[in-house]
């Protein structure tokens, strides 16, 4: 362990940085989950869930309807694990505002760039004309991005100019 002197500062920060972050226990019905491992879990199944569900539709669904059907799964629980993350100051009982996504506006301008990007990206490729099928997934993904963005704008400019 490095040595610190004697001030004030250095044992203030030598306690906060042995003391473990408690969270709240995952709270079931309604889903709450406040614990960023457990966060990392439930995205790692919804990815694993959703790509075996689309596994085993492809069997039967043309490409086409797969993918319309994929993308909504996709959308509905994605919104819904944001929906049921809470922050660490945020409380953990009611439900959010309709709007929000993420507990913190960094979070919200980084993932919404990318899902904005994403979309955007994805309509010109190089080598091929495209599909209306990955018109939706493109047009999903920006959709969902720009609900990210409206998310951490609400949350960076309400600070300032509170919301109802």
């Amino acid at each position: 362990m490095a040595q610190f002197d004697r001030s004030p500062f250095d044992r203030a920060t030598t306690v906060a940085a042995l003391e473990k972050r408690q969270y709240p226990p995952l709270q079931w019905w309604p889903l709450r989950v406040t614990n960023p491992w457990h966060k990392l879990g439930f995205l790692l199944g919804q990815v694993v869930l959703v790509r075996a569900f689309a596994a085993v539709l492809g069997l039967v669904l043309p490409t086409a309807a797969l993918t319309i059907v994929i993308e909504a799964v996709f959308l509905v629980t994605i919104v819904a694990l944001a929906r049921s993350f809470r922050g660490r100051d945020e409380p953990v009982a009611p439900p959010r505002p309709w709007w929000r996504l993420t507990a913190r506006p960094r979070a919200g301008w980084w993932l919404g760039l990318l899902f904005v990007l994403s979309g955007v990206v994805s309509l010109f490729p190089r080598d091929h004309v495209l599909p209306w099928w990955e018109v939706v997934q493109a047009v999903v993904s920006g959709l969902f991005g720009l609900a990210l963005l409206n998310c951490a704008a609400r949350l960076t400019f309400g600070r300032s100019y509170p919301q109802a």
